[in-house]
Order: structure tokens, then C-alpha cells, then sequence
């Protein structure tokens, strides 16, 4: 009886173009489920660019400082995509993230349990109206310093059993973070609009891949 072993990483002993037998399915039970998972992120970020994983608030997947997220409306239809004229501009979404712009969380500048967004341009997120203005503008602050300023880049984020995040203002506690589908952007309102979901990169794509030690295991 011919005997197959594992020698230095290569099976020996059978001859070259043979049919894979019993022991060479059985050596393969060797190789580290680490290693099959990072060749099966590569291959997923090769084919797929980057890989999004959706935040539901759980200790699974919070929303952290140092977070690259993206926002997507809660029927799954429209992406954020930057801020013009005060008014937050959508893009088509249909399942995948496409990362246009992506904001980075940070601790909130306004005491603890609030985050600030932060764009690619340096600036945030805000809403700097006052509770008695009626305007559903979102803002953008750039090098918040005044307690105000503080606030308004200052947002407190919720999370229902739907991963839909309810995203409120600390400057103005009666402004949410919403997406109007009527009149499709996301801007700040008071009511009637849907809330949104974040996504953060897990991974990402070729060019600025994560080191192996990095890799889910």
C-alpha cells in the first residue's frame, strides 16, 4: 500500500495529474480556518471592492470613534452623499454601498454619549438653527471651537431592532437626521421622514488593504 504524508506544505507521494484521493482531502483539514478566511476577504475584496457591515447598536457591530461609515435611508434606496447648498445630496443605492462619502465618527465634542461626523473635507455634520427656526437645512461646520458650535456637530444615535438609527442634534434636541423620500434628500426634520442605517467598512479594497494580522479570524 502506497503511503501519502504532508511534507513542508506539499502532499507527497502522488504522481502528478492523479486524481485527488482520500488523504489529500484529508490534509486539507491542516490548513488554519484564519488563513481560509483571509484568502476568502481577499477574493472578496478583489471582486467587490470595499466591504461594508451594517451597525445595529449591538456589542456585534457598534458605532465606534475611528468608524468610516456611510448612511443609507431605511427603505434602502438613496446613499448620503455630501453636503451642497445645505441641503444633504443623495445617490442611488441598490444593496451595496458605493462609499462616495464617507464620514468618519468621532466622539461626540458636546460630553459623552454623542458622536460627530466627520467628511472628507475636514468638516462635520451640523444643524446650527435654533429651536425656534423652522428651516430643515443640515449644515456643515468646519473647526467647531464655541460651546455652540460644539453642540451643533454633536449627534446622540439610537438603534431600533430594524438597524434603523434615530440621529438627533444636541444644539437642537427637535432635529433629527432624516431622509425625505418626497423630496429626496437628508436633511434635518422634526418628523414624518425616515431615519436612516449606518454602515461602517470592515475591509477594504485593493490598494489600501488591511494587513493579515488585521483580518477577521
Amino acid at each position: 500500500m502506497k503511503h501519502f504524508k504532508l511534507h513542508h506544505g506539499e502532499l507527497t507521494g502522488v504522481a502528478p495529474g492523479s486524481i485527488p484521493t482520500r488523504s489529500r482531502l484529508d490534509s486539507l483539514s491542516l490548513v488554519s480556518r484564519q488563513s481560509v478566511l483571509g484568502i476568502l476577504l481577499v477574493f472578496l475584496t478583489l471582486f467587490s471592492g470595499n466591504v461594508w457591515a451594517a451597525v445595529n447598536g449591538a456589542i456585534t457591530s457598534t458605532l465606534a470613534a475611528g468608524d468610516q461609515v456611510v448612511l443609507i435611508n431605511t427603505s434602502g434606496t438613496a446613499e448620503f452623499n455630501g453636503v451642497s447648498s445645505n441641503i444633504g445630496q443623495k445617490a442611488d443605492y441598490s444593496g451595496t454601498p458605493n462609499g462616495t462619502c464617507i464620514l468618519t465618527v468621532e466622539a461626540g465634542k458636546s460630553g459623552s454619549g454623542n458622536f460627530s461626523f466627520k467628511m472628507s473635507d475636514g468638516s462635520y455634520l451640523a444643524y446650527t438653527s435654533t429651536s425656534t427656526s423652522s428651516n430643515n437645512y443640515l449644515h456643515t461646520v468646519s473647526n467647531p471651537s464655541t460651546t455652540a458650535e460644539n453642540q451643533q456637530v454633536s449627534w446622540t444615535v439610537t438603534f431600533d431592532n430594524n438597524n434603523a438609527a434615530t440621529v438627533r442634534n444636541v444644539y437642537n434636541t427637535n432635529r433629527y437626521l432624516n431622509y425625505n423620500s418626497s423630496s429626496p434628500r437628508f436633511c434635518c426634520y422634526t418628523s414624518g421622514q425616515q431615519n436612516v442605517k449606518f454602515f461602517k467598512l470592515a475591509a477594504k479594497k485593493p490598494g489600501v488593504c488591511q494587513e493579515p494580522a488585521q483580518w477577521p479570524g
